[in-house]
């Protein structure tokens, strides 16, 4: 039996790690057989060998354009290629790439001889290899409410975390946003607080250990150099940030706050300050 991966990047490369790593803490739970398909790196799957797949993964980047918003051509495509290997539903199919909230349920529409998840990664990208195979959570969202059963079993092989939860595919997806986008509150809320106790002749450093000494503040994302830089870049906070605000414009919901964030790291961007 095989797990299939769509996408080996990041979070393809680390999802199967994961799931490998998975199958010796708990024997019989997945096999050790991942296939990726992911034509650009040279991994191609077909119909020929897909007889043994028994879940698929989807890893595929969902770009953010500052016109049309997010860009989820790339998991529909996968969907697509899954519909014509006649996987069949019995094969479940989590998507793990960032989509907005209601999009795994519009693809469950669009796609109903396939069964389809969403399970938010958390992974950040210097540590993705340990995160997934030791994920603080897991969650599955259904995006159909007769398959809720069938989520709780596969949330019950996937890797262990401390909280596990099913919900509906929706709130799933919002909870990958909520987290990113409060990453980013965070981040920019102790640059603010830097700028104060610099205006005050505070050493920083003072504040912060004393700050981070509050379990409910906790020290992740308030350090405020990051690779010799001010604010938030990368891959994720950015690019949910601004993807949740487009979406939120779209829908007539003023996100005063993340539009704050959003203007303010731009400007500690733009400084280049070290």
């Amino acid at each position: 039996m095989q797990t299939l991966i769509y996408g080996a990047g990041v979070v393809g490369q680390a999802m199967g790690n994961s799931f490998l790593k998975s199958n010796r803490l708990y024997p019989g739970k997945f096999s050790d057989g991942i296939l990726f398909h992911d034509p650009d790196k040279g991994y191609d799957i077909s119909e020929e060998n897909v007889d043994n797949v028994e879940c698929i993964l989807i890893c595929v980047p969902t770009p953010f354009d500052k016109t049309d918003g997010i860009d989820f051509s790339f998991v529909f495509s996968c969907l697509k290629h899954i519909d014509g290997l006649c996987i069949g539903t019995h094969v479940p199919i989590i998507i793990k790439s960032t989509v907005m909230p209601g999009t795994t349920r519009k693809l469950a529409e669009r796609f109903p001889a396939l069964s389809i998840f969403f399970s938010p990664e958390f992974l950040t990208e210097d540590t993705a290899q340990y995160d997934a195979v030791h994920p603080a959570r897991q969650i599955v969202g259904y995006s159909l409410d007769s398959r809720a059963v069938k989520a709780q079993m596969l949330l019950d092989r996937l890797p262990a975390a401390p909280f596990k939860s099913i919900m509906s595919s929706s709130a799933a997806e919002l909870v990958k946003y909520y987290s990113n986008c409060f990453f980013a509150t965070k981040v920019a809320f102790a640059n603010q607080m830097f700028d104060i106790a610099q205006k005050h002749g505070i050493d920083y450093d003072d504040l912060y250990i004393a700050a981070c000494a509050d379990p409910m503040i906790a020290s992740e994302h308030l350090e405020i150099f990051h690779k010799g830089f001010r604010g938030f870049s990368g891959k994720c906070l950015p690019k949910d940030l601004k993807a949740l605000i487009w979406h939120m414009d779209q829908i007539g919901v003023d996100t005063k706050i993340l539009k704050e964030v959003d203007r303010y790291n731009e400007e500690l961007l733009a400084t280049g300050e070290e």
